[in-house]
């Protein structure tokens, strides 16, 4: 289970495999040839954007037909880097240019492009952002204020962009002197407005984060006790988030979780 995807109107995405967020728990998948899910993916209205995992990062960008294949699918120019650990794209403020960021193992770097307003896939001006706080970035999301939230190692980072240069403005890994207030070595995030959603891998927990003040807020899954019962998880790894609904990776379990989010 390396990515799930979910979009504002509850399609759940795992490897090409398409459910709705509110079938039953037997509910048989719908069928897409685009899987976004298969690498970090990015929704916007009906549309997908992923890069592809591997020797290459190559964006690809389709509205999934469900059930039918997929409609319109377009390839991009092939990125100046590989091994894509995290990718997200920035909401569309006052009618200007919509940017997607992607993080990359081969040099722990951030990268930044624009996005094509027709394909919307992201064009070949890929720049290498400065940003010397991040030594290993992982998945990476933007939030509601237009800053960055990234994984760098066992912390999540919120980063602001000035120009070609991301400062950090937060860190957490630690918020108390319990044994239980802090996050494990293996981190994976979603982000949607101005909650983060923390998926706690080593720990067995996904944590509810407020994006301003950098906090939990709410806490699902025992710490340091794996379970496979419904408020269990068993290495919970990939994330995915959109309104008050969201869907984890239970790796351990091998299955997804769906989990409702309170307004509050």
């Amino acid at each position: 289970m390396g990515n799930v995807a979910l979009n504002a109107d509850g399609w759940v995405n795992v490897g090409g495999l398409w459910w709705r967020f509110d079938d039953v728990a037997s509910a048989a998948p719908a069928f897409a040839n685009h899987a976004g899910a298969c690498s970090p993916a990015a929704w916007r209205d009906d549309w997908a954007c992923s890069l592809t995992l591997g020797d290459r990062a190559i964006p690809c960008t389709a509205r999934p037909a469900f059930g039918r294949g997929s409609a319109a699918l377009d390839h991009g120019s092939p990125a100046p880097f590989s091994k894509v650990r995290g990718f997200a794209v920035a909401p569309q403020a006052g009618g200007g240019e919509v940017r997607a960021f992607a993080t990359e193992s081969g040099s722990n770097r951030i990268w930044r492009s624009t996005m094509e307003p027709r394909t919307w896939s992201p064009r070949k001006d890929w720049k290498s952002l400065e940003c010397g706080s991040v030594k290993t970035p992982g998945d990476i999301a933007v939030l509601g204020d237009g800053s960055l939230v990234v994984v760098d190692g066992g912390s999540i980072v919120k980063l602001e962009a000035s120009g070609d240069t991301l400062t950090e403005r937060a860190r957490l890994a630690k918020w108390g002197d319990k044994s239980g207030e802090s996050f494990g070595k293996e981190l994976r995030l979603a982000a949607d407005g101005g909650r983060i959603l923390v998926a706690d891998t080593d720990r067995h927990r996904v944590v509810l984060v407020d994006a301003a003040s950098m906090r939990p807020k709410a806490q699902c899954g025992s710490t340091d006790s794996a379970g496979a019962g419904n408020a269990d998880f068993d290495s919970p790894t990939a994330v995915a988030l959109a309104g008050d609904k969201a869907v984890v990776a239970d790796r351990g379990n091998q299955r997804i979780v769906k989990l409702g989010l309170r307004a509050n």
